[in-house]
């Protein structure tokens, strides 16, 4: 419900560089529309926890906090990008 409030769908894609957590628009057919925010890798908190084969990132930025769920489900469609970015996640910047 929130995200439809901001105009976004509820998928969204997350990419990880070596700087920069890029947080993007994804629509339906799997297309990214736009990028919704981006975070500094080195001044961004990251927190991963589980529940079931769901697993929750939070990032905050200052005021800024961002909540998004993933799986890791292998009937999951999802699963292997979810996992390999909670991974690089998990690391150092």
């Amino acid at each position: 419900m929130h995200a439809k409030e901001e105009g976004v769908t509820v998928r969204m894609l997350v990419a990880v560089t070596p700087t920069k957590i890029h947080v993007l628009d994804r629509s339906m057919t799997g297309s990214t529309q736009r990028e919704l925010m981006s975070y500094d890798r080195a001044d961004t908190s990251v927190q991963i926890t589980k529940f079931g084969l769901s697993r929750h990132l939070n990032l905050a930025e200052g005021e800024r906090r961002l909540g998004l769920t993933g799986s890791v489900a292998a009937f999951s469609r999802e699963a292997g990008g979810d996992k390999l970015v909670l991974q690089l996640l998990s690391e150092p910047s």
